[in-house]
């Protein structure tokens, strides 16, 4: 609901936006995403423009249907990341497109949807010290000025989640996203591929594996990066909201 709610992460997306639009930075070229919601075999990219807009939910208003971001593809650039990137086989992909891990963010953060959009699925066969390593391999389009998204939650389980009170402050999901959250600032980032490991807390954050897996891909992007910014930092009940930026 995030996604047509004025809310606080709503709210914080927007600024991202403008900060990212301002005078201070290069308006991307292109923007690859890694959302939770496209787990496959082996890894694949979308190739179509334009690449629409998909409602991969139930139970929600018309409203949240209704929604259309009608940013573009590129099926250059998709083409680029399947010939450069050699650490596994990508392949393309003209079937999917923007699922709500990817325009339920940026409606608010690029609001005009004027740059074109790309997702990579994730290859849920692999383990996630992989998937920090591809995130790492992807890293070389930075020099292209290519903008990598990883959506998801560092901490999820909607097995536990409170629906009467998402407020609710839960112990190992307050203490999962403070471990989280340290990882990331002293850029421990091969222990972050082994969180789930950590303790019980861990192991009941990520509980749902792929919202977790979208984080390291932007580790592995942003891995030689010295700027960090965290922002969202906020627990719902069972879900983190906690977000980070690498790099300028």
């Amino acid at each position: 609901m995030n996604a047509i709610q004025d809310t606080e992460f709503s709210r914080g997306w927007t600024e991202l936006g403008k900060k990212l639009l301002s005078s201070k930075y290069e308006f991307p070229r292109a923007i690859l995403v890694v959302s939770a919601h496209w787990v496959t075999e082996g890894t694949y990219i979308t190739s179509a423009n334009p690449i629409k807009t998909i409602h991969d939910f139930g139970g929600f208003p018309q409203e949240l249907f209704d929604v259309q971001y009608p940013a573009p593809g590129s099926p250059e650039i998709a083409d680029q990341v399947i010939e450069k990137v050699s650490f596994t086989p990508i392949k393309a992909d003209f079937d999917w497109g923007m699922d709500h891990g990817t325009w339920s963010i940026l409606k608010w953060i690029f609001p005009d949807a004027n740059i074109p959009v790309l997702q990579i699925s994730i290859d849920g066969t692999k383990p996630f010290l992989w998937h920090y390593e591809m995130g790492q391999h992807l890293s070389k389009f930075r020099k292209d000025n290519i903008l990598l998204i990883g959506s998801g939650n560092l901490v999820h389980n909607l097995g536990l989640l409170n629906w009467k009170n998402w407020d609710e402050q839960l112990d190992w999901a307050v203490e999962s996203n403070q471990t989280f959250k340290t990882l990331i600032h002293e850029r421990d980032f091969r222990k972050m591929a082994s969180a789930h490991n950590i303790s019980p807390a861990a192991k009941l954050a990520i509980n749902s594996a792929e919202h977790y897996v979208p984080a390291l891909y932007s580790m592995g992007f942003g891995h030689e990066e010295k700027h960090l910014e965290f922002f969202h930092d906020k627990v719902q009940s069972s879900i983190s909201m906690l977000s980070f930026q690498l790099g300028e």
